[in-house]
């Protein structure tokens, strides 16, 4: 008898990739310079878990939050899921926003990390380390994270 264990959403995410692992997950019609503008499951799948590899790394564990800061791209998603199978919540961040609220909300939400590229990062420096929460370049993970990207 198989007791029901609980399951968080990225775990729920491996039965998926089972299911469609081919299949177009993500399309961006302005592809990232060695990135496809399309990503299936899988390779999602791929990028999502080693990006959770390197949250763990990072000293990322679960219920510490993660701050994502941009618009939605592969490395947005990547962080999203990866953040999800720790089990650690993250929050979107609009750079846009005027950075009084973006210093509002990450001062409730005490986020351990914030992920996003380096202008957005650099302008929210003052706030991040008052709360002594790492950064990650975005273009640093993508230059950690590299799926195999497969051919559709």
């Amino acid at each position: 008898m198989e007791l029901n264990r609980p399951q968080n959403l990225g775990m729920r995410f491996e039965g998926i990739v089972k299911t469609f692992g081919e299949k177009t997950a993500l399309y961006f019609p302005e592809s990232i310079p060695g990135h496809p503008s399309r990503v299936t499951f899988s390779s999602l799948n791929e990028g999502a878990n080693q990006t959770a590899r390197l949250l763990k790394a990072s000293g990322i564990r679960v219920g510490d939050v993660v701050c994502i800061v941009g618009e939605k791209t592969i490395a947005s998603f990547y962080m999203m899921l990866g953040a999800l199978k720790i089990g650690a919540p993250y929050v979107i961040l609009d750079p846009e926003c005027p950075l009084e609220r973006l210093s509002r909300i990450l001062s409730k939400c005490q986020p351990k990390m914030v992920v996003g590229p380096k202008p957005a990062l650099e302008t929210l420096a003052d706030t991040t380390q008052s709360l002594k929460a790492k950064t990650l370049e975005t273009t640093a993970l993508l230059e950690t994270i590299r799926p195999r990207f497969r051919k559709h």
